[in-house]
């Protein structure tokens, strides 16, 4: 900080793998002791001392050690070809893992740690891998550093049910590598498979790095994720996929069924929703959530969304509502079918102010003409129903002027609750139609 009271940063904004934060910064450790208000805190690094002012009622302060509570994987040698073994039939129940030091102090930089969903990091307070058969039944992990529970390299048939993940620095469960494409020849045995997280509670993350997820399913296939909730995240609620283009990946065959996922991103971060998808994932299904209380700082609070190269993935039998941007928003993509939800109230919070923000109840941004990557962006989205709520929100809107010129979309059912003119409106802005012309 100057004399004249302005502070200086020492790099430029050039990171653009933080631009969904709008190049906001956070400032941290600057109080004075002497004013300390409770709760807040001062470190000096240098004397290796931490002045704390405590809430009331706040008997007691836990300075964690060690960033990993619980490792659970085998450390036995490989001996020939084929993978290592694996440590397995090991149970948990009814314990609590609490307290794990954050990794922070090492991420300088986007370069040395991703992000979005801070997904390079592998530390988390419970970590599994070459395991096969280990489940947690009742337990609880909380006042985390990192994620709580990292699932990953070698896991198979682990189960996590019934549990507690609260009080979080970054996530909750991460299950799989973040690796992208497909697994390297010889090393397909190896990708997380077969977990579920099922009847489980993942709430109050984000208080070290922002960007974590409720759930992240990286490079893994498989997996289910139902019947749990997840709320009070400052980014995605369930993150699946760990590819931005068509290539073909390891991810297959996950479901996210079943579960109550509300109050993402609050304002703080953008460019998220309450199921989030990336990359080429066959036979992965998206089905029966409910998906409430997007509100993002800037453009893209989705509800579902289906980002980059996101193909052949089923989205049915959901609702969504209350979102700040569409319901449902597919980047660019291929071979998705959305069927049989409920998309309700999106422009629950105003996008003034907010660049690339929009208020529709379905978007697209497929490749616009000229890009090269072809027009080839394409869904099918039929047997829905859309619902809007005021007269500033449309039912459809495309970011170029092919708009949903490659989306099939029949048998849908259109209503808005606002009385003013024709509330029914079919963008693209570019050519705006009536719902006569729609």
């Amino acid at each position: 900080m100057t004399p004249s009271g302005s502070i200086r940063l020492q790099h430029k904004d050039t990171d653009t793998g933080f631009s969904a934060a709008l190049s906001r910064y956070r400032l941290q450790n600057i109080v004075d002791p002497a004013t300390m208000q409770p709760g807040e805190f001062a470190h000096d690094h240098e004397a290796c001392s931490l002045v704390y002012a405590p809430l009331q009622g706040e008997a007691s302060v836990v300075i964690p050690k060690f960033r990993v509570a619980a490792s659970i994987s085998s450390n036995a040698s490989q001996t020939g070809t084929g993978p290592p073994p694996r440590i397995s039939n090991v149970h948990f129940r009814n314990l609590n893992f609490t307290h794990s030091k954050s990794t922070v102090a090492r991420c300088r930089s986007i370069s040395t740690c991703d992000g979005q969903s801070f997904a390079s990091e592998q530390h988390s307070a419970v970590m599994v891998s070459m395991a096969s058969n280990v489940s947690f039944e009742q337990v609880a992990v909380a006042h985390t550093g990192d994620y709580a529970m990292v699932v990953g390299q070698g896991s198979d048939g682990v189960t996590i049910s019934r549990s507690h993940f609260f009080d979080l620095g970054v996530g909750g469960v991460r299950i799989g590598e973040p690796n992208h494409g497909a697994a390297p020849a010889g090393s397909e045995g190896l990708v997380a498979t077969g977990v579920t997280l099922q009847d489980s509670i993942i709430e109050d993350g984000g208080h070290v790095i922002l960007e974590g997820c409720g759930v992240l399913l990286e490079q893994a296939h498989d997996n289910l994720v139902t019947h749990n909730t997840i709320r009070n995240m400052l980014y995605s609620g369930v993150s699946v996929g760990w590819d931005w283009t068509y290539e073909a990946t390891s991810n297959r065959n996950n479901v996210v069924s079943y579960n109550d996922i509300s109050e993402i991103m609050q304002g703080e971060l953008s460019d998220g929703g309450c199921v989030y998808h990336l990359g080429r994932s066959p036979g992965t299904v998206i089905d029966h959530n409910v998906c409430n209380g997007v509100n993002s700082a800037g453009y893209g609070g989705w509800g579902l969304y289906t980002d980059q190269g996101s193909s052949n993935v089923t989205i049915t039998n959901n609702i969504v509502h209350s979102t700040k941007s569409a319901s449902f928003h597919q980047h660019f993509g291929t071979d998705n079918l959305i069927a049989n939800n409920v998309f309700a109230f999106p422009d629950r919070w105003a996008c003034a102010g907010a660049g690339g923000c929009d208020n529709a109840a379905v978007r697209s941004s497929q490749h616009a003409p000229g890009s090269g990557l072809g027009e080839h962006s394409s869904f099918t989205f039929e047997r829905n129903i859309v619902l809007l709520f005021n007269s500033t929100a449309s039912l459809f809107d495309s970011t170029n002027s092919i708009g949903f010129n490659n989306m099939t979309m029949d048998y849908n059912v259109y209503w808005s609750l606002a009385k003013e003119g024709d509330a029914l409106r079919f963008p693209p802005t570019q050519s705006p139609r009536t719902f006569a012309q729609w």
